[in-house]
């Protein structure tokens, strides 16, 4: 928890109730959690045999870690996420990509409601989840990115033991970094 006062500089992150928070780079699934992820939080998505959403939501975190030049790391136990994942990754969408997507505005009359008419003068609810304009962390999971800069942590016999000591030489690094500079990652 951050003490009143201090001033976070880490690009990608914001500040709300004094913890230091991030986008899991799905705008409605940010929505849905209260606006972001707490940094200091583990997030565990449970899903039915039938359903793959679980890697749309690690490959879209990764992304957003990636655009904000983060240092990604990635443990898995059971396949190589070099084989899969990493190959996965999606690029974030532009401008003119999400232009291209839109379809052509119809004249009014067209859209106007035929079957109940005492419903023609109501309002346009959307119906998404999460902010309708500007959707800031919009990837495109149709191009992915080129050899991402992430670290995969590999072992013959995979143990909790070895990932433990394995972050924590990576916060070390990082703390040794921050103590010399005072400015974290970005020099």
């Amino acid at each position: 928890m951050l003490n009143v006062g201090d001033n976070v500089q880490i690009a990608g992150c914001t500040t709300k109730r004094r913890l230091l928070e991030t986008s899991s780079g799905c705008s409605s699934f940010d929505t849905l959690i209260g606006g972001a992820l707490v940094n200091s939080s583990i997030v565990l998505i449970d899903e039915y045999r039938t359903r793959c959403y679980g890697s749309y939501f690690a490959r879209s975190f990764l992304a957003e870690g990636l655009h904000h030049g983060h240092r990604c790391f990635i443990a898995d136990p059971m396949e190589n996420p070099s084989d899969t994942i990493l190959k996965k990754i999606p690029t974030r969408s532009t401008s003119s990509d999400v232009a291209e997507k839109m379809p052509p505005a119809t004249p009014e009359s067209e859209t106007a409601m035929k079957i109940a008419w005492r419903y023609g003068n109501m309002q346009k609810v959307s119906s998404s989840i999460g902010p309708s304009k500007g959707n800031e962390n919009a990837y495109d999971f149709s191009k992915h990115v080129e050899n991402p800069n992430i670290e995969v942590y590999k072992e013959d016999n995979f143990s909790f033991n070895g990932l433990y000591e394995r972050l924590c030489d990576i916060v070390r690094e990082e703390e040794a970094h921050t103590k010399t500079t005072g400015r974290g990652l970005y020099l």
